[in-house]
């Protein structure tokens, strides 16, 4: 099952399903947050 389906289910209603994943967002620069850190540096 993909993520997008969980969080479906879990009733998230605005979901996108990302060709290339976190790790493809990550690489062209777009923000990404957590709750206990925010991610700035290239971990890939």
């Amino acid at each position: 099952m993909m993520a997008a389906q969980i969080l479906a289910q879990a009733g998230f209603k605005d979901l996108r399903n990302l060709i290339g994943g976190m790790m493809a967002w990550h690489r062209k620069g777009y923000p990404v947050e957590s709750e206990k850190r925010r991610m700035t540096e290239t971990y890939y």
